[in-house]
């Protein structure tokens, strides 16, 4: 087989058109690549990949159909539906980390299983082949790091309008809402002198409207927090942890933070990309904490120092065991697989550390190139989110 003949004949697919294994290799070298792993007969609805699982094997779809699915707290959800020629399994081919994605057969399907183990076998017998299998996985890795590439961008340009978006809530109609409150709680004053019940509507109508303005006031937070525009990454988790104060969370018991900040001021600003990712990052890693933890307290540390931002997330709750696969963060459990990947498209590291009736710790690192010393002032805020609603939350629910 020349290597060089069948590689200058491979075509230029479309850049919107994934490349198949099948396509160019001739028939008689296609056999012989069959050679280099198991091929496998399945049922529909046979797993052939499972989330969390330590297995690097690779697959070449041959004939039918599958579908790729990830956990969501919703439930499976559907990123892919794959067939005849497309690859599955080449990341963890590739770097042995566990699997991030569950695979079913959606109908009867022949598929190539390729191990570590076997392949090093085969390119001792087929070097160019197994030559040309590299060629052919890294054109398909190649092809979906760009599509990744072109979400990225997508999702910068979804944060640009979720800042428009938020400015708008924020500046008129929240503003709007606030007006109308004033003008009901005047509207109260002088229904009172004209009858008692005309004066209890209109005093629900303005806890109903204030509920109203503090759910409004989430969903801007969620959207695109004015503080983080406004003011920048240290007063706007401030800001958000304010915000949660005042409600009431899902928790056995009240949470007590502790929010360190160091090395932040009021002239410069961290670049725009790094202020949303660990804005989000903390904002997810919070509400994990919430969600899952059961922890009584949590300190969040911030230091931006003269060549880069470190932050870390670390709580004294229920842990978890970060050997066991299924609860690996890789798998999306915990709702951190998608704060690893927001430091990591930064160039940044992100690690967790975690023991069981110990407690979490998430901690990264972004290098920052900054015009002038970071100053040495920091600074201790401490917040505690109750788990038992106020009278006033009672009241607005009525």
């Amino acid at each position: 087989m020349d290597i060089s003949g069948l590689l200058s004949s491979v075509s230029r697919l479309p850049s919107n058109q994934e490349p198949l294994f099948r396509r160019e290799l001739p028939a008689h070298d296609f056999e012989k690549l069959l050679s280099g792993g198991e091929t496998l007969q399945l049922d529909p609805g046979v797993v052939l990949i499972a989330e969390g699982t330590e297995d690097s094997a690779l697959y070449i779809i041959l004939e039918g159909e599958v579908e790729v699915l990830v956990s969501t707290k919703k439930g499976w959800l559907r990123v892919a539906t794959l067939g005849p020629g497309s690859v599955i399994g080449e990341m963890a081919f590739l770097d042995n980390l566990p699997r991030s994605a569950r695979v079913l057969t959606k109908t009867s399907c022949s598929a190539l299983k390729i191990t570590r183990e076997s392949f090093q076998a085969f390119a001792l017998r087929e070097p160019t082949l197994a030559l040309y299998f590299i060629w052919e996985l890294s054109r398909i890795v190649a092809f979906r790091l760009r599509r990744v590439e072109r979400f990225d961008a997508a999702e910068a340009a979804r944060e640009e309008e979720r800042k428009a978006l938020a400015a708008e809530l924020h500046d008129e109609t929240l503003a709007d809402l606030g007006s109308l409150a004033v003008e009901l709680a005047f509207l109260k004053r002088q229904a009172s002198a004209i009858s008692p019940e005309l004066e209890m509507g209109l005093d629900e109508i303005r806890n109903r409207f204030r509920a109203t303005d503090r759910r409004l006031r989430e969903i801007v937070q969620g959207i695109y927090p004015p503080a983080l525009a406004l003011r920048g990454l240290a007063p706007a988790i401030t800001s958000y942890l304010n915000d949660l104060s005042a409600r009431t969370i899902a928790n056995p018991y009240p949470l007590e933070i502790e929010l360190r900040t160091a090395g932040f001021d009021n002239q410069e600003r961290l670049p725009e990309e790094v202020e949303i990712a660990v804005y989000r990052v903390v904002q997810q890693g919070v509400t994990n904490v919430i969600q899952h933890a059961q922890a009584k307290k949590l300190r969040i540390d911030l230091t931006w120092s003269d060549s880069e931002l470190a932050f870390s997330l670390t709580d004294d709750g229920v842990g978890f065991d970060v050997n066991n696969p299924k609860e690996s963060p890789s798998t999306g459990h915990f709702g951190v697989a998608n704060l690893r990947d927001r430091i990591e498209r930064l160039l940044g590291t992100f690690e967790i550390e975690s023991q069981i009736s110990v407690g979490t710790t998430l901690r990264g690192w972004v290098s920052v190139l900054n015009e002038t010393p970071r100053p040495k002032k920091s600074q201790i805020t401490s917040f505690v989110l109750d788990n038992q609603p106020s009278a006033q939350e009672v009241q607005s629910e009525v």
